[in-house]
């Protein structure tokens, strides 16, 4: 059975909020549009909501994660004809070089304590002319001075960290963000009040507060952009034209 330990994203029931769910939701939405008619790897696919969204424009879907609950959760609760859900490590995908045109990546990236491992082994799948997309938290900073934010990540960037990074294995990466699309008042005063920064996070998303806070969390309060990306909530990278060296080691 699939525990909600705060490691993975759980997609809410009917009348319970994620704020969450609907802000990840955000970058399957976004690589959409990229999957269309091809053959797409999704890595660290976890409950397999996003796998699904991406079947629909696809051609082919093979979604992976080390989880052996996670799958089965995502077999049962999100399938599609076009989705293929496979358990399997990151570190070490069981396909051949070149394989995929497109290869997503979401809120995985700082959960790996090898970073080359990871990246090199997307690299190593990845067709020469394909398109890898990441994301991961933006993290300020100033909060990164103060220690990891969540439990379960072994590397949280900033922005600066994110680009030098992703410069130094492809020759093209761009840089999107998930933001506010509009400011909301009740929803900044709950966030920045000391209960919610206290106990929020571990209160259930059934809790009558919760409930009561949905229309402060919508899907359409927010947007993928170009703009103020220091400031993005989650920074969604699009990479293209791995380096050379890379791409000839992978093989």
């Amino acid at each position: 059975m699939l525990q909600d330990t705060g490691e993975r994203i759980i997609p809410p029931k009917n009348g319970e909020v994620s704020y969450l769910f609907n802000r990840h939701r955000m970058a399957y939405i976004f690589a959409s549009d990229f999957a269309k008619q091809k053959i797409v790897l999704d890595v660290g696919c976890g409950t397999g909501y996003g796998s699904q969204i991406l079947s629909i424009s696809a051609n082919k879907v093979y979604a992976i994660d080390y989880s052996k609950d996670a799958i089965s959760f995502a077999k049962r609760n999100y399938p599609h004809a076009r989705l293929n859900y496979i358990v399997m490590d990151a570190n070490s995908i069981g396909f051949r070089d070149n394989t995929f045109p497109l290869i997503v990546s979401f809120q995985v990236i700082e959960h790996m304590p090898f970073l080359d491992r990871y990246l090199t082994e997307l690299i190593r799948v990845l067709k020469d002319d394909g398109v890898i997309i990441i994301s991961t938290p933006n993290i300020p900073p100033a909060q990164k001075k103060e220690g990891p934010y969540n439990e379960f990540h072994y590397n949280e960037l900033t922005f600066k960290e994110a680009k030098e990074l992703m410069e130094f294995y492809f020759d093209e990466v761009e840089f999107y963000g998930t933001q506010y699309r509009r400011k909301n008042v009740l929803r900044t005063v709950i966030q920045k009040s000391c209960l919610y920064q206290i106990v929020g996070r571990k209160i259930s998303r059934e809790n009558i507060i919760k409930k009561m806070a949905k229309s402060t969390m919508k899907l359409d309060d927010f947007v993928v952009t170009k703009n103020n990306i220091h400031k993005a909530m989650d920074l969604i990278i699009v990479a293209r034209r791995p380096k050379k060296h890379f791409k000839e080691a992978g093989g």
